[in-house]
């Protein structure tokens, strides 16, 4: 039988173990992600941050709609880059007023920090009188304002300069 299946179905076979190549790099790469994802950001011994305490008293007057996790860990900005630069998707979609506006990419961008082993970092979505963005807070308890549209990232201080949007009414963790 086997002389029949290698004098017969010589493509078949072909396709068949070219399909099982592309399997295998296909499983090598996803594992690449999960790797990353769950490495030097995952493990590394972060600094605990007590957010009711850290982010109150950087944003006095701000009021937080909703934290889950009152400890979670400071994430830092290089770190943050590298997340978004995995999902280039979110800041290269179309803005559409009314459909897809800013409250939409900061929810797509705090979504993508929440994924398994994310969750656990200071990483929220911000409401100013104007506009929805997200912020997250580093681990020496400073906060940064990221804009999901664009992907720039700013301390919270030197965003307060660039524009009044930026100033914050509402968030949550």
């Amino acid at each position: 039988m086997s002389w029949f299946k290698k004098y017969f179905c010589k493509k078949e076979i072909g396709e068949i173990e070219a399909l099982k190549i592309k399997l295998e790099a296909s499983k090598v790469a996803i594992k690449s992600a999960m790797d990353w994802r769950e490495s030097k950001i995952m493990y590394e011994e972060p600094r605990k941050l007590d957010l009711r305490y850290n982010v109150s008293k950087l944003l006095a007057g701000a009021k937080i709609l909703f934290i889950a996790d009152y400890n979670m860990y400071g994430i830092d900005k290089k770190d943050v880059e590298k997340v978004m630069s995995i999902h280039p998707e979110i800041a290269d979609s179309k803005y559409i007023k009314e459909a897809y506006d800013c409250d939409d990419f900061a929810s797509a961008m705090f979504g993508v920090f929440n994924q398994r082993g994310l969750g656990r970092f200071a990483f929220g979505y911000a409401l100013s009188k104007s506009h929805a963005f997200n912020i997250f807070v580093d681990r020496e308890c400073k906060l940064w304002v990221v804009e999901p549209q664009t992907n720039r990232i700013m301390s919270y201080d030197y965003a307060l300069t660039v524009s009044d949007i930026y100033k914050i009414n509402r968030y949550f963790f």
